[in-house]
């Protein structure tokens, strides 16, 4: 269970983040441009090991990671896995982000309503919602056949890049208040705001319930998308954020901040002067850049 934040957890997570946007077939073989690990072996066992080059080969052999089932729909574009690692005892549920003008599109339907989950008074981002939606039946499902086979005490991580972090929020505390689920850790990279305060306050209160630690959300400096859709339509971001700061020519840095989701000392003092005009000041570019590793894709594997 990632009882504690450290870099080591952090890249280890945003590797199997970044694996979502892989194809179907290069995750089933777990043979993908993320699927070593930041440290080349980390996903492979036996005399899988070593330079990423050896690991490649030793594809055909066991892997750390066996595929339970790859999420896809095909209208609205959306798509995800959900794995077993039976080396961390978990089942990992990882979303992709926006790849498409479709995804785009689910991005920004910015009006407030309410989800089939949750207590009364919460409300969820439109399109954030309905991209959940199209995967929902196929996550669950594909999630009570892991537990079944990884055994109940089996954490359940989300995680997601972008479009993919919202996605993860919003199944992980609908997993979450289910009497079956278990512990359910959320750790996301580049999310967007997901829903209005309530829904930020119930979401982070339920899953910290869950795993006993906070939902971890990870914001890089200047990156645009966490900043969206702005607090002055009645949005707030869920868990604890931590601030990946960077400057040239030195080592990434995290600070993590207050807990509430919306620290003023941390991503949301990039938010000045009001909404829109503070997007000039944010960087595009930042949002592939988490940790320095640069994702949002996934290159063939040569």
């Amino acid at each position: 269970m990632l009882a504690t934040v450290s870099v080591t957890d952090a890249m280890d997570v945003l590797y199997l983040a970044y694996a979502a946007f892989c194809p179907q077939d290069d995750l089933r073989a777990w043979r993908c441009e993320w699927c070593s690990g930041p440290n080349k072996h980390r996903y492979w066992l036996g005399a899988c090991v070593g330079p990423r080059k050896s690991a490649i080969t030793c594809s055909t052999r066991a892997s750390r990671l066996q595929l339970s089932a790859f999420l896809r729909d095909t209208d609205a574009e959306t798509q995800g896995y959900v794995a077993i690692d039976r080396v961390d005892s978990r089942i990992v549920v990882a979303y992709r982000g926006t790849t498409t003008m479709h995804n785009w599109f689910l991005d920004f339907q910015f009006p407030l309503v309410v989800p089939p989950f949750g207590p009364p008074g919460i409300h969820v981002e439109q399109g954030f919602l309905k991209a959940y939606m199209s995967l929902r039946r196929e996550t669950l499902s594909a999630i009570k056949s892991a537990r079944a086979s990884c055994g109940d005490g089996c954490e359940i991580l989300f995680t997601g890049h972008s479009l993919g972090g919202a996605i993860a929020t919003l199944a992980a505390a609908d997993v979450a208040e289910e009497a079956w689920s278990g512990r359910v850790q959320l750790y996301t990279f580049a999310s967007p705001r997901v829903g209005d305060a309530a829904w930020a306050g119930w979401a982070s209160g339920v899953l910290q319930a869950s795993s006993g630690t906070p939902p971890w959300r990870m914001r890089r400096q200047l990156d645009m998308v966490p900043a969206l859709p702005p607090q002055s339509m009645g949005y707030a971001h869920v868990g604890t954020e931590i601030w990946n700061k960077f400057a040239e020519g030195e080592p990434d840095a995290y600070v993590i901040c207050d807990g509430s989701g919306e620290d003023p000392s941390c991503g949301d003092s990039e938010e000045t002067p009001a909404f829109p005009l503070y997007l000039v000041n944010l960087r595009p570019s930042q949002h592939v850049m988490y940790m320095g590793v640069k994702g949002g894709r996934c290159s063939a594997v040569k």
